[in-house]
Formats: C-alpha cells, sequence, structure tokens
C-alpha cells in the first residue's frame, strides 16, 4: 500500500513539474515578438517554430517566421512560408509585397520579384504616409527593381568562367 501511495505521490509531481515548464502560448509569443521587433531573428525563428507547431497555420506566426528565414539567409524555406502567406494577403501587413519580391529577387526568380516589387510600389504610392518617409522606401523599391531588371539581362547571356587557383 505505501508503495502504491508513494508511486502515485511520485507520479503527480512529474505532471506538476512538467506543467510548470511548459510556457504558455502568450507569453512565447511576447518573446518571440520582442526578438522579433528587436530584429533579433535568430531568436525569434525557434519561439515561432514552435508556435507554429502548436498551432498550425496561424497568420501571425507565418509571416514573422518567413520574414526571420530571410534575414538568417535561409531564402529556400522563407519562399515557403512567404507562398503561404501570398495565399491570403489581406491577413498580413502591406510589406508581404516587399519581402516576398525581395524572396523572390534573392532566389533570382527575378519576373516574380518584379511583379511584388511593383505592387509594393504602386501601394506607398497610393499611401497617404508621409511623403518623406515613403520617398526613401520607394527610391529603395526602384533601386531593387532596376538590379532585379539588369540581373534578368545578365541571365540571358552568361558568361562561361573558369576559376584557377595561381
Amino acid at each position: 500500500m505505501a508503495k502504491k501511495i508513494f508511486l502515485l505521490g511520485i507520479t503527480c509531481l512529474m505532471f506538476i513539474q512538467a506543467s510548470a515548464q511548459a510556457p504558455n502560448r502568450t507569453s512565447l509569443e511576447a518573446t518571440a515578438r520582442g526578438y522579433f521587433d528587436a530584429y533579433y531573428y535568430h531568436k525569434a525563428l525557434p519561439l515561432y517554430l514552435q508556435l507554429d507547431s502548436l498551432y498550425p497555420e496561424t497568420p501571425d506566426y507565418l509571416y514573422p517566421i518567413s520574414i526571420c528565414y530571410l534575414n538568417e539567409n535561409n531564402d529556400e524555406r522563407a519562399l515557403i512560408f512567404m507562398e503561404k502567406c501570398l495565399q491570403h494577403p489581406e491577413l498580413y501587413p502591406h510589406t508581404l509585397n516587399f519581402y516576398s519580391g525581395r524572396c523572390y529577387h534573392l532566389l533570382h526568380k527575378m519576373d516574380d520579384a518584379l511583379k511584388y516589387y511593383n505592387r509594393y510600389l504602386n501601394e506607398l504610392k497610393n499611401s497617404r504616409k508621409s511623403i518623406k518617409k515613403n520617398k526613401k522606401r520607394i527610391a529603395e523599391v526602384e533601386r531593387l527593381m532596376d538590379m532585379c531588371k539588369n540581373g534578368k539581362e545578365m541571365m540571358k547571356y552568361p558568361l562561361e568562367l573558369e576559376i584557377v587557383n595561381m
């Protein structure tokens, strides 16, 4: 009898400890958002991935995951999550078009990049935000679009190069 009570007590303690260690959704979201807002993408990414595994396909997690992957130079993974976001663009910030363009651009898919950069540029031009702030962003997007156009042109005529160790 004493052995059963002892085992029951140990089992209860294990459940209490396990539930105390598991962070709740709210605190996990707050921590992830804090890291994300402070540009600590390498710290935010595992937290958002954990949240996404617990609550799959949640729009609040897909977009930050894609941005984290993009800033961690994992463009292929970023594109996977970015394309999920593009299925319902109304659920995400207007910068989705910019980051989608950036993702496609880094993966050398220039036509897709231009499409999303163009959408973002149109949003900026039609925005009611301060003109000065938008001018800088418009200039940046136009520069990126020029880079895409130049990249498309250069990819048409690749150079045959051989790198030789001296």
